[in-house]
């Protein structure tokens, strides 16, 4: 998801990073954002801090979870992120056959590996320390299957459980970056001329149709009912065509640099969809008012997952292209949030269920601000704990160990 803190950071997606990581941490914590006459006490205080306390605490307190039709800012953030990840491994694919003439088992897997060591230490960290909060302070129940987080099984054909709700799209990035590779090494070594920029473009436009129509076949089973969220949106074999889209960015970029003269053309037909997305979904909201409208089972189960990715990829010419000789304020706060984006994404949502007033109705805006910055001070200090911790220190052994294999000297770090 984010650029190595040892390269030089690329303005244009760190500010797409930083927006899509404030629409998710935004939309999942839009419970805070109720007002009411509800007293806040002492009691109450330790009721959020320690909810196994529930004895002691005031039942004055209305504790709401999000509701309504918050979740489409988080769709759009989540949307972002697979894309901008899909072109910056995309970029480094390419680069890579093109400078080395193949695409050899080797550097499969020193591609995959320095995948891995970015981006499942963290998670791994995380996993592991939110099951004890799960058991001992939550008091829910865990099964065995909890050890499929560690190896992103949970989702793979089925909804995504209840425990660590983020994780489904990491599943779904993480199965992207061994399938697409695994697919482009296994076309190179039955074509000759693959490094041609017309063999690795049909090899990325089969996978996407293959991985469109396990979507389409799951719209007509449909399995699990009307879960269009669950059970398509964040199951990993319905939307691995996702990231794809970024992909498809970066070939072009990379040999057709022409379309970027068309930059402005296609980041307003990128504002221009996005907004047409959002007004759908919110029209066409699963179990809304509107589940009878001709277009709702097809919009939400196959059209909908379709569209916004590539409507989020067109906005990437324009953020690719973007170069800044100013260092003002607020590419430094984009620069900062898209450097902690992976850690923040990882904690936020745990968080916010246990930081205090966090789901209250308050009697006033004022409070509310208040509350809400001192949660997200509290989000910015352990991403930058998780950061430093464990991100950067493992992006050191990554890359002493696997340095990268391209011989190109314009390579890009993820």
């Amino acid at each position: 998801m984010l650029l190595n803190d040892h390269s030089h950071r690329l303005p244009g997606p760190d500010i797409i990073r930083a927006i899509a990581i404030v629409l998710v941490v935004l939309s999942h914590t839009s419970g805070m954002w109720r007002t009411g006459n509800v007293p806040v006490t002492a009691d109450y205080f330790m009721h959020m801090l320690w909810p196994a306390a529930a004895g002691t605490a005031s039942h004055n307190a209305t504790i709401l979870l999000p509701k309504g039709r918050t979740w489409v800012p988080a769709v759009l953030g989540v949307e972002l992120f697979f894309v901008l990840s899909g072109y910056l491994i995309g970029t480094l694919l390419i680069k890579d056959i093109a400078t080395n003439g193949q695409f050899s088992f080797a550097q499969l897997k020193q591609f995959v590996v320095r995948r891995w060591l970015r981006t499942l230490p963290a998670y791994w960290v995380m996993v592991t320390l939110l099951i004890p909060v799960w058991l001992f302070v939550y008091k829910k129940q865990l099964t065995w299957k909890v050890m499929l987080y560690y190896v992103f099984l949970q989702n793979m054909v089925t909804p995504h459980p209840g425990f660590y709700t983020v994780a489904w799209s990491l599943s779904v990035e993480e199965w992207f970056y061994i399938t697409l590779p695994v697919f482009i090494w296994i076309v190179s070594r039955n074509k000759r001329h693959f490094t041609k920029p017309s063999w690795l473009l049909c090899c990325l436009l089969v996978f996407f149709v293959a991985t469109f129509c396990l979507r389409v076949v799951n719209s007509f089973l449909l399995p699990y009912g009307t879960d269009f969220d669950n059970g398509i949106r964040k199951m990993v074999i319905t939307r691995l065509d996702a990231p794809l889209y970024g992909v498809l960015i970066a070939w072009g970029i990379y040999y057709k640099p022409h379309i970027q003269r068309y930059k402005q053309q296609l980041f307003a037909i990128a504002v221009a969809g996005t907004i047409i997305l959002a007004v759908l979904m919110y029209y066409l909201e699963p179990g809304g008012a509107h589940i009878h409208h001709w277009l709702y089972i097809p919009f939400n189960t196959v059209l909908v997952y379709t569209l916004l990715p590539l409507v989020m990829a067109l906005y990437l010419p324009t953020a690719v292209a973007y170069r800044s000789n100013q260092s003002g304020l607020v590419l430094k706060v984009c620069t900062f949030i898209a450097r902690i984006s992976y850690s923040a994404y990882l904690t936020h949502q745990y968080i916010f269920f246990i930081f205090p007033f966090s789901r209250v109705h308050f009697t006033s805006l004022p409070v509310q601000l208040l509350f809400y910055g001192l949660y997200m001070l509290v989000v910015c200090l352990f991403s930058q704990l998780l950061h430093y911790t464990v991100e950067q220190p493992m992006l050191r052994v990554r890359d002493r160990l696997y340095p990268t294999v391209s011989n190109s000297t314009h390579t890009v770090t993820v």
